[in-house]
């Protein structure tokens, strides 16, 4: 019994390793400076920070590069403010949906995204 526990152990360490190095990889190649996660419990109001994010930053000169077609709910947004590209990412409530944006969007300054679950 206790073999097959470290049998199963060693297997989740061999497996985490390995996601380690792709994580590692894809880094190597991201041009991130920060990344900012707007993390939070649903209907608490991560897409209205991120909105209203988005909003201020218009108001004080950013241009839109990038949107999504429909621009309603949640939404992703690709600026270019003061010579920095800023993407901001609303839908976060997988965990995938977190690591798609920041791979997206992995050439930008900085990356804003909402999250219910993501661990920081």
């Amino acid at each position: 019994m206790e073999e097959n526990v470290d049998n199963v152990i060693d297997g989740i360490l061999e497996y985490g390793n390995r996601i380690a190095k792709k994580y590692e990889e894809e880094l190597a190649r991201c041009t991130i400076k920060k990344l900012i996660i707007i993390k939070g419990e649903p209907n608490v109001g991560k897409t209205t920070v991120c909105r209203t994010i988005l909003n201020l930053l218009l108001i004080d000169g950013a241009v839109v590069v990038d949107k999504d077609p429909e621009f309603k709910g949640d939404f992703t947004v690709k600026l270019s403010y003061k010579g920095i590209q800023v993407a901001i990412c609303s839908m976060g409530d997988r965990f995938s949906a977190v690591e798609e944006n920041i791979r997206m969007y992995n050439k930008c300054d900085v990356v804003i995204v909402a999250s219910r679950n993501y661990v920081t």
